[in-house]
């Protein structure tokens, strides 16, 4: 019987083929080249912000001394026309971004303008992300922000200092920390006084008084909470600020009763 040819053509032997071995070893270079190269991008990265010592978060708001207090930890329109006018345009971002109730995009913001800012611009804006902070629930971080600010107003023209005192010695006091806030409330009285504005601001000069009123009467000096109750009264408008004349006669009341 004839022999048949095969009709499968045998496939042409390769001319050229890389050894496994080399394979291998240019995969782990590739991969030796990659991780270094995260690893050095790491290494040139500024080092993360350190958060602040956890104090205020780890008390409770004491809703018994908040209950007697006037004004609050905000950012109203009369501070806010405080701030360096050449800041308005730079801050539409940061600001559109706190009215959504984006707080944490809206620090970042402000920490990005921080880079070039003058004492004076540094002062609202650390203030500004103070703010942002107490609102994202973040007393901690609102307090070195203002703390901050407070620095840099004072080294400036000083006029935030009544608006960053008196926030960071809010935070305190809300806390229950009656010692902690009256060195800040006395800053903000002290300034107010040397700018000449004390009169001119019950705004500011009624909830100062009435809230270091408050610390004294905790601290059991019953005295010294009498007079600023008092002071804080005879600046507020018994008409348009009936509420908070309310409040700081009952305060006195209560005060009055126990040097009884």
């Amino acid at each position: 019987m004839p022999g048949y040819r095969s009709i499968r053509k045998e496939r042409p032997k390769k001319k050229f083929r890389i050894p496994s071995s080399y394979v291998q070893w240019g995969v782990l270079g590739l991969v030796g080249v990659g991780v270094l190269f995260v690893v050095s991008r790491t290494l040139c990265r500024p080092p993360a912000e350190q958060g602040p010592r956890p104090v205020l978060s780890q008390a409770q708001t004491d809703l018994a001394t908040v209950t007697k207090l006037l004004g609050d930890v905000t950012l109203d329109s009369i501070t806010r026309a405080l701030f360096p006018a050449e800041l308005s345009p730079e801050l539409v971002t940061a600001e559109t971004l706190a009215d959504q109730g984006r707080w944490h995009d809206a620090v970042a913001e402000v920490k990005r303008l921080l880079k070039d800012a003058s004492p004076t611009e540094s002062a609202a804006l650390h203030g500004f992300a103070g703010y942002c902070y107490k609102e994202a629930a973040s007393p901690d971080w609102a307090l070195r922000e203002f703390r901050s600010g407070l620095a840099a107003a004072r080294a400036s023209s000083g006029e935030l200092v009544p608006w960053l005192a008196f926030s960071a010695g809010f935070l305190f006091q809300s806390r229950g920390f009656a010692d902690s806030c009256i060195p800040f409330y006395l800053a903000a009285e002290s300034t107010l006084r040397s700018l000449a504005a004390a009169a001119a601001r019950p705004e500011w000069t009624a909830p100062l008084a009435n809230n270091l009123g408050v610390a004294h009467e905790s601290l059991k000096d019953s005295a010294r909470a009498r007079e600023l109750f008092r002071l804080a009264l005879s600046v507020l408008d018994t008409l348009v600020d009936r509420k908070a004349v309310r409040l700081v006669n009952d305060n006195l009341v209560r005060v009055e009763r126990k040097t009884r």
